[in-house]
């Protein structure tokens, strides 16, 4: 803090003693020419006042004291002034005399002392015109492109690029560094009078206009057209926007016209017949392109009038005219488009049965180009059933196009509450394994039957806990005999006979544990007869 404090005192102290100094100002002058070295200061009276311009600080060009003449040393001699008010004028400048002058101004009345710096800076004058140029004669749309503004000799400390007057460093695409303008990339809208001004402090220099051209081939395909009215035809062969020009050559009723970008003739209309052909060719930087145009109504190839169109109730359909060139009788050498066509205006009727124009609006929507047209009907019903035209019309007649819309009934929708796919899938798969359960169960108990079936037959047991088989005895009373009763044995028992009588026999198995059971059960019957007495 001390150490502070006491440079500050001594800083404050040498400013008293010297005097102010003040800030540093520049002046240019130019190589021959003369400058001013002015000061604003607020001089001492003549009789006290001293002062002393110096160069560099060490080099005395003139001083001036009470009571004596202005003395100018030998350098400086024939080629300065000290004026009244102490501006020091230099002539003959050189780049020698470029650097820092100062004047010391001293008022001996008061012991105070003043002194002001002033920097020259020396320049030579631009004398030349700058050259514009490109790095290419002929810049490609999307190369890389560098302008370069040259100067040789010349003491420049700006340069500038303009394009048509305006500046041309302000886009994102271009660059600008020094004396070069570059294009990264150059692009077809950058062609046009490009300048460059070189600046010093002395003057500047503006170059002559620079076109540039950007070459490229035409970005739209070359067109044919024919325009009509009640009188005349007007014919256009177009292939614009190109550079180097599109070389043009429109070929119609043997007759040839050439130019550059177009050609145009106009032909009365009533020398035009149906079917002529307009045929336009173009050749610009190496690539050749043609096209054609047929002079007719309309006309589509690929269209069958009367075709039916189904749709269902409720549903939408378009029906769609689109016309095609005829390209009978063209003979071009490239024809990029093959053919093109005539606009045409195109209006939709429905026939029921005279042509009723199709009303505009939600039902009905028809949207044209100048080749096609679209008619959307939406939601279909019945009444939309029948023929619909098509008539498209340009300046040499009108074709009629015919649709027939057959309008079908719609699918009836399934109840709202109906069972799904997947409940129906599961119902099946249900039956099918009850089906499956009821079927093992038929046949275990089959299987059984037929065990207890065999065992029957036998009719005896082999234990003592076995039941035997019953089996029958018919005695059948035999009247033709006097009354002779005949028995039989039979295993089941006969309800439907008259006079028929049954007993009841019952056998147990004396012999075998295990039940004997043959291979195919026999039934053996066994008659008794009995005499009667008369």
């Amino acid at each position: 803090m001390f150490l502070s404090q006491g440079l500050l005192t001594w800083t404050l102290l040498l400013s008293v003693l010297a005097g102010s100094v003040s800030a540093l100002q520049t002046v240019n002058g130019a190589v021959g020419g003369s400058v001013y070295l002015t000061v604003d200061l607020t001089l001492p009276t003549p009789e006290n006042l001293q002062a002393v311009w110096r160069f560099n600080t060490n080099s005395l060009i003139v001083s001036l004291s009470p009571g004596n003449p202005i003395i100018y040393t030998a350098t400086y001699q024939e080629r300065c002034e000290l004026l009244p008010d102490l501006t020091l004028r230099l002539d003959k400048l050189t780049l020698a005399d470029q650097g820092d002058y100062t004047l010391t101004v001293s008022d001996l009345a008061i012991g105070n002392e003043t002194t002001v710096t002033v920097y020259l800076a020396v320049y030579k004058p631009i004398t030349i015109t700058p050259n514009l140029k490109s790095n290419t004669s002929s810049p490609a749309n999307g190369s890389i492109v560098s302008l370069h503004c040259d100067a040789p000799d010349q003491t420049v400390e700006t340069y500038t690029f303009y394009r048509n007057q305006v500046n041309a460093c302000s886009q994102s695409r271009v660059t600008c560094a020094g004396s070069n303008l570059t294009f990264h990339p150059i692009i077809a809208s950058d062609k046009g009078n490009y300048t460059c001004t070189i600046q010093n402090p002395i003057n500047n220099k503006t170059s002559d206009p620079f076109p540039l051209l950007v070459t490229g081939h035409p970005k739209e395909s070359i067109k044919c057209s024919a325009i009509g009215n009640n009188q005349n035809v007007h014919l256009l062969c177009s292939w614009a926007d190109g550079n180097p020009p599109a070389n043009i050559n429109m070929s119609f009723n043997t007759s040839i016209q050439s130019g550059l970008n177009e050609v145009v003739k106009y032909v009365p209309l009533n020398t035009v017949y149906s079917s002529e052909k307009l045929v336009c060719h173009g050749a610009q930087g190496g690539l050749e392109v043609s096209c054609a145009l047929t002079l007719e109504k309309p006309y589509a190839a690929d269209f069958t009038n009367y075709s039916t169109t189904p749709v269902e109730e409720g549903n939408s359909v378009t029906l769609t005219v689109t016309l095609t060139g005829n390209t009978v009788g063209i003979n071009s050498r490239a024809l990029i488009p093959k053919v093109q066509i005539l606009p045409a205006n195109f209006t939709w009727f429905h026939l029921n049965p005279n042509p009723t124009p199709v009303p505009e609006g939600v039902k009905f929507s028809a949207i044209s180009t100048p080749s096609t047209s679209n008619l959307t009907v939406s939601t279909v019903t019945e009444s939309e059933n029948g023929t619909y035209e098509c008539r498209a019309e340009n300046m040499f007649g009108s074709t009629h196009f015919f649709f027939i819309m057959h309008v079908t009934a719609g699918p009836i929708p399934p109840p709202s509450n109906g069972l799904g796919p997947g409940e129906i899938a599961g119902i099946v798969i249900g039956v099918l394994a009850g089906l499956a359960i009821i079927g093992i169960v038929v046949f275990f108990i089959v299987k059984g039957n037929k065990k207890k079936a065999k065992a029957q037959s036998v009719g005896l047991n082999g234990s003592g806990d076995q039941i035997g088989t019953t089996e029958y005895a018919v005695i059948n009373r035999n009247r033709t005999n006097g009354g002779i009763a005949e028995t039989s044995i039979t295993d089941i028992p006969q309800d439907n006979k008259d006079d028929v009588q049954y007993a009841a026999l019952r056998f147990q198995n004396q012999e075998s544990v295990k039940p004997i059971i043959p291979t195919v059960p026999e039934t053996e019957y066994s008659t008794v007869k009995n005499t009667l007495q008369k």
